[in-house]
């Protein structure tokens, strides 16, 4: 179990990006709500397929009942 610790901790800090704070940072609130409820969806049920499927329905809903919404984002 430590080595696969070791080793995903070794993915984690070869593929993080500083930019990445940024990125987050300037994002609308709304996509950091539905980043953040994805998030705990995947850790609440432990299935990935369950997170990003629910984060994509709920960002689609939001997307599609908001009058204000940015073609270009």
């Amino acid at each position: 179990m430590a080595v696969l610790a070791s080793v995903r901790i070794t993915i984690f800090l070869n593929t993080f990006d500083s930019r990445t704070i940024k990125h987050i940072k300037a994002a609308p609130m709304v996509r950091l709500i539905v980043m953040g409820v994805s998030i705990i969806l995947i850790l609440i049920t432990l299935n990935l397929v369950i997170g990003v499927v629910r984060g994509t329905i709920i960002h689609d809903v939001i997307y599609f009942f908001r009058k204000d919404v940015d073609i270009h984002a």
